[in-house]
């Protein structure tokens, strides 16, 4: 399962893997590693990933996925002030699931990337949060951990 070298983070799972550059380290997971938080000091952030079994049809994924954007755009928006963008909803039909993305940023306080997949026997979300930071390097920090999460789809 979860590995730190002085480099990377590395985390494998049958139905996903992370392998991240820098100083991230898990804070917690649950006992079936089904839900996932880690943090970057150095990055001022922290990721939770959370895989849900499901047994879903093809032709309910993109409506699943559509009331899962809903849910996290409404708590990100009203109940934490979060302006959102980059709103994306993909059929992989290859794949038997559904890609469904954004990021948001608050004033004053941070920024936040959202993907999710939902598939016909699971769903997987990685979220981002990100405390305010002008630092050099900041900005590419959401897609250096795109980079590093691969999914096993369906």
């Amino acid at each position: 399962m979860p590995h730190a070298s002085s480099r990377r983070f590395v985390w494998e799972h049958p139905e996903l893997m992370i392998d991240l550059p820098g100083d991230w380290r898990q804070e917690s997971a649950d006992a079936t590693n089904s839900h996932l938080e880690l943090v970057s000091d150095l990055n001022r952030a922290r990721i939770t990933i959370s895989i849900t079994p499901v047994q879903m049809p093809m032709d309910q994924l993109e409506e699943v996925a559509r009331g899962l954007m809903a849910l996290h755009r409404k708590y990100k928006c009203e109940a934490r002030g979060y302006r959102l963008r980059n709103e994306t909803i993909t059929p992989r039909i290859e794949e038997q699931s559904v890609e469904l993305s954004y990021d948001g940023q608050r004033s004053g306080v941070g920024t936040f990337g959202f993907v999710a997949f939902v598939s016909t026997r699971k769903i997987v979300t990685m979220c981002c949060d990100r405390r305010l930071s002008f630092e050099a390097g900041r900005a590419s920090a959401m897609s250096t951990l795109a980079k590093g999460f691969k999914i096993r789809l369906p």
